[in-house]
């Protein structure tokens, strides 16, 4: 009753966030603060599950997906609220969205921790070269050191950060220089190739308009906590993410009731890739409006393949880009 009574307060006493770009910059009032930061986060998982008993437990601590840019269009200037998995793929995204909020929206830990390191790097890194530099293996004792003194938590929080860090630190460099190399091949603006994109998203991050979330897509308090809040600010959730996450099951009704709390609008986006490594050694990328989805998992679609079209790999350099906006024909009539 108290969360229903200062929801409602936030709203008759909140300013309304900006939705559309050019999005807020500066730090949010303390009532739009309160509704930003009041998201009830998930448990840990039992396990990290996987698409092969083999690959379980395994974190994914850098984007695995090379031809993330094929979405530039959609994504660009979005506005909105952002969510989803991921570590160094949510800021290329962000970048061209220009949300007014980011959650960073994924069940393991150890990536809510890797954006714990980003924000830090953000921080101390005013250009484009100093942020790949902060990555440097050759700084790593210096940087640990500055990791303990500013990451977030207790002491004994940031050491098990530290942990990630020196896990991930190397693979981290490797895969943004890397998409800033293919980005600047194929002339595709990002916050790794564009100093006022750089910018953007760097001030983002530090106006606290970012933050990663313990939230698992099966489970039952993040994503529909990030709902009411979405209403509550007054911002629709107009990007979600999910890589290749819906591969790996069925479509459980804890999942169609978490999307269905979603506060999507007209533009609201969902952003999936699909498993074809072994044909074009990447994915096949797909989109999804917001109503479209809703619709799809509310009359029964068991999983991502009864909804995305199968679309034929012609070679390996063939990646496929597809969009769906259809709205399946309501149960019992004919197709």
């Amino acid at each position: 009753m108290r969360i229903g009574i200062f929801l409602a307060l936030a709203l008759a006493t909140t300013p309304a966030l900006a939705v559309d770009v050019p999005a807020p910059t500066g730090p949010l009032t303390p009532e739009q603060k309160a509704l930003f930061e009041g998201v009830a986060e998930d448990a840990p998982p039992e396990k990290l599950n996987a698409v092969r008993e083999d690959l379980e437990g395994r974190h994914y601590l850098t984007c695995d997906e090379n031809w993330i840019d094929k979405w530039e269009p959609r994504f660009r200037d979005l506005g909105g609220i952002y969510t989803g998995v991921g570590t160094d793929q949510a800021y290329v995204f962000i970048g061209w969205m220009k949300p007014t909020l980011t959650y960073f929206t994924d069940y393991d830990p150890w990536v809510g921790r890797v954006h714990q390191i980003y924000a830090v790097a953000f921080a101390e890194s005013e250009t484009i070269d100093d942020f790949i530099k902060w990555w440097d293996p050759k700084e790593k004792k210096a940087t640990e050191a500055r990791l303990l003194e500013k990451l977030p938590g207790e002491v004994a929080e940031r050491k098990k950060t530290l942990v990630v860090f020196h896990n991930a630190m190397a693979k981290i460099r490797r895969r943004l220089v890397r998409v800033r190399g293919w980005f600047k091949e194929r002339k595709v603006a990002s916050f790794l190739t564009d100093p006022a994109e750089y910018a953007w998203v760097r001030q983002h991050v530090l106006d606290g308009r970012a933050r990663p979330l313990l939230c698992n897509l099966l489970d039952d308090r993040c994503f529909k906590s990030v709902g009411e809040q979405s209403r509550a600010l007054g911002v629709p959730v107009r990007a979600i993410y999910t890589s290749n996450a819906e591969g790996y099951w069925n479509y459980p009704q804890q999942f169609r009731d978490n999307m269905a709390a979603m506060n999507f609008d007209e533009k609201s986006l969902i952003f999936r890739t699909l498993a074809s490594k072994k044909r074009n050694g990447d994915y096949r990328y797909n989109t999804q409006t917001g109503a479209s989805f809703q619709a799809w998992l509310a009359n029964g679609a068991k999983n991502v393949n009864q909804i995305v079209p199968w679309t034929a790999i012609k070679g390996e350099d063939d990646i496929p880009v597809t969009h769906i906006d259809a709205v399946p024909a309501p149960k019992g009539d004919p197709k």
